[in-house]
């Protein structure tokens, strides 16, 4: 009485061996040469366990078609498959946005100088640079109109003759007499 393994094998022999070679270059033709002998394994592999389910009529069509599936499935993992090489470091692959102890120390030695040097400032230096930024924004804006008001009225002195200077008489205003003092 013949085994079922013997019978499989029999079978295997007679029906997907003769076309190996066919299926081979087959396959030459759809991957890499190095990937044919795996993908004849899996295909030999598929084949048998749809041989042990039942009778396989025509097989050498039922072997091409495997052998087309296995490698459709292997571009399909290639595909998806993560393709960094292992011999990279795994902390090239994560992106950790904290700062290390490095720049943390690094930030606060800077915070601490700047402290020190704020504490060192006159105190109204000290506290038109601690202002709030809209305060700041407004403070500016009246330090550049009170600029603007002093360039527009040297600017006038300079364009109109004063009755006074037909006299000999010096009118121009000097920007320090209008109250520049911040």
């Amino acid at each position: 009485m013949d085994s079922p393994r013997s019978e499989q094998t029999q079978w295997f022999s007679t029906e997907l061996a003769p076309h190996e070679s066919a299926l081979r270059a087959y396959l030459h033709s759809l991957v890499n040469p190095s990937e044919v002998d795996d993908l004849v394994q899996e295909t030999y592999v598929r084949v048998l366990r749809a041989h042990e389910r039942g009778p396989i009529t025509p097989p050498r069509t039922l072997l091409f078609d495997t052998a087309r599936n296995a490698a459709r499935d292997l571009f399909r993992r290639r595909h998806t498959a993560n393709t960094i090489p292992i011999t990279e470091s795994v902390a090239s692959r994560v992106f950790d946005g904290a700062p290390n102890a490095a720049e943390t120390a690094s930030r606060q030695l800077e915070t601490d100088l700047l402290a020190t040097a704020i504490a060192e400032l006159p105190p109204r230096c000290r506290e038109i640079l601690v202002l709030p930024i809209p305060l700041k924004i407004q403070f500016l804006a009246v330090i550049f109109m009170k600029r603007l008001v002093i360039m527009m009225i040297t600017a006038l002195n300079l364009m109109i003759p004063s009755p006074l200077a037909a006299q000999g008489k010096s009118t121009s205003i000097k920007p320090f007499e209008i109250g520049t003092r911040l």
